[in-house]
């Protein structure tokens, strides 16, 4: 919970949403079009009773739960496919699956050392695309939870 969803997802929205001049930030248009598909997600009944929390604005991150980030990371985050760099979406998705891996006790049993590698390799990419800066305590610790 906190260095995966509050640590290492919530620096990444962050980052796209604020950014600065020497990382990617959403352009005001794909920021709008992400929105739009979470309100969208809202309206039309799409999100599962079962999850208690319905995804909320990004403008609005600093008040997400845990849980929040934990359902952007994985039900969420595919929906910025053409919001975001190519590099950067493909990056997101080696943290979405290794984490998957590791949430399934069966998948985690069988595939323990793949999710490994996939979120070594995010850490590798992470460091390449946000720089050394990035690579704070919790972006490290992910390449020791396989």
């Amino acid at each position: 919970m906190h260095s995966i969803c509050l640590g290492v997802v919530r620096k990444l929205l962050l980052i796209w949403r604020d950014g600065n001049r020497h990382i990617y930030r959403f352009k005001r248009d794909k920021l709008d079009l992400f929105e739009k598909r979470l309100e969208h997600i809202n309206k039309e009944h799409y999100w599962p009773v079962e999850m208690d929390r319905k995804p909320r604005s990004i403008s609005q991150i600093e008040h997400w739960k845990a849980i929040e980030f934990q359902h952007f990371l994985l039900y969420v985050s595919s929906l910025l496919v053409d919001v975001l760099p190519n590099h950067h979406f493909f990056n997101l998705m080696l943290l979405r699956f290794g984490i998957t891996i590791l949430l399934s006790p069966t998948l985690n049993d069988k595939y323990n050392e793949y999710a490994g590698q996939l979120l070594r390799l995010f850490v590798s990419n992470a460091i390449q695309i946000y720089g050394k800066e990035f690579c704070v305590y919790n972006v490290h610790s992910v390449i020791h939870l396989a």
